[in-house]
C-alpha cells in the first residue's frame, strides 16, 4: 500500500485523494478475500459483481464511482508500474448517473479566429491577454496549463512550447505560430516586466495576474467577460477548448489529436468525435452495466 501511495503522490494526487482511493482498494481486497480471489485473478465480471454487491448494500452510483476510481488506479499500477497484472480488464468501465457537462454551441473556425482580435485597449495586460487568448484558441490549453507556464517552458527561437504534465494531462511540446512568437517577445520584455513591477515581485511563472497570488482564475473570468461583449456566442474556456479539439479531430488522426490535448487516454479524446457542430447534445460516456432499466452492457 506504501508504494502505490508513493505512486498516488507522483502523480500528483492530493491527501484526501490518496486517503479516499486506498480506502476503496482496502474495501474491495476485503470483498476478494470473501471471494477466494486474488488481484491479478479479477476479470471485468468480477468487478460487476463488486459493483453490484454494493448496490445491493444501498451504494449510490456517485458512492460506486468514487469507489471504482480508486480500483481503476490500483489496477492501473499494477498494470503499467509493477507488471503484476498483463492487462487492465476494466479500464474504461463508467458508471451509469454520472454525465459528464458536455456543451451545445461548438464554435467555427472563424469564430476562434476572430476571438483573437486585438482589445481595444493597450498595456501589459493586454498583451498579455492576447498571449492568453492565442495559447487558448491554438494550442488548446485549459485555465490551469496557463497558470503552470514558465519562462523556461519557452523556445522561441525554435518556435516551441513545453506543456508540463499534470495528474490529469501528459506533457507535450507544441508549436507556436510565427505571429505567437511575436506577440511572446513582445509580452516578455514590454508586458511582463511592467506588470512585475506593479506586482513588486520576482516569478518564473509566464502568466501574470496583477493580484498578489499566482492563480489566473479571476483574470481569466474577467477576460473571458470581455470577451463575450464582443462574441455573444462564446460561453467560456471549455467551450474554447471542446472547439479547438473538434477541429483538430477534422485535421489529424486520433493519436495526434490525443497527444495535442495531452490526454491520458485515447477514450477521452474520443468523446470529441462527433458530426454536428451546431450542436452537442448532452449524453452519458458509459450506460452502467448493473443498471435494471438497461438491457446494455
Amino acid at each position: 500500500m506504501e508504494s502505490f501511495e508513493r505512486y498516488l503522490l507522483q502523480k500528483g494526487y492530493s491527501p484526501s485523494s490518496i486517503k479516499s482511493y486506498q480506502a476503496s482498494v482496502l474495501r474491495f481486497e476485503n470483498w476478494l478475500q470473501s471471494q477466494s480471489m486474488q488481484a491479478s485473478e479479477v476479470g471485468y465480471n468480477d468487478v460487476l459483481l463488486y459493483l453490484k454487491s454494493l448496490q445491493q448494500k444501498g451504494s449510490s452510483q456517485r458512492t460506486q464511482a468514487n469507489y471504482l476510481q480508486g480500483i481503476k488506479q490500483q489496477y492501473h499500477y499494477l498494470h503499467q508500474h509493477t507488471g503484476q497484472i498483463p492487462h487492465h480488464p476494466f479500464a474504461h468501465l463508467e458508471i451509469k448517473g454520472q454525465p459528464k457537462r458536455t456543451l451545445h454551441q461548438l464554435l467555427t473556425l472563424d469564430e476562434l479566429q476572430s476571438l483573437e482580435a486585438p482589445p481595444p485597449d493597450e498595456g501589459p495586460t493586454a498583451q498579455r491577454n492576447r498571449v492568453m487568448v492565442s495559447l487558448l484558441v491554438n494550442q488548446g490549453l485549459n485555465r490551469a496549463e496557463l497558470e503552470r507556464l514558465h519562462l523556461d517552458d519557452l523556445g522561441l527561437r525554435k518556435g516551441k512550447i513545453y506543456i508540463r504534465a499534470s495528474r490529469k494531462t501528459n506533457h507535450r511540446t507544441l508549436d507556436l505560430k510565427a505571429y505567437q512568437i511575436i506577440d511572446l517577445q513582445d509580452y516578455l520584455y514590454v508586458g511582463r516586466p511592467a506588470i512585475l513591477k506593479v506586482k513588486g515581485v520576482q516569478s518564473e511563472q509566464l502568466l501574470l495576474s496583477m493580484g498578489t497570488g499566482k492563480r489566473l482564475a479571476n483574470t481569466l473570468q474577467v477576460l473571458v467577460r470581455n470577451l463575450k461583449k464582443q462574441h455573444p456566442k462564446l460561453q467560456g474556456l471549455q467551450q474554447i477548448r471542446a472547439s479547438v479539439i473538434t477541429h483538430w479531430l477534422k485535421q489529424y488522426n486520433l493519436r495526434k489529436v490525443q497527444y495535442l490535448c495531452g490526454h491520458r487516454y485515447i477514450s477521452s479524446t474520443e468523446k470529441y468525435q462527433i458530426g454536428n457542430l451546431d450542436q452537442l447534445q448532452n449524453k452519458v460516456d458509459r450506460f452502467h452495466p448493473l443498471n435494471e432499466k438497461s438491457s446494455e452492457i
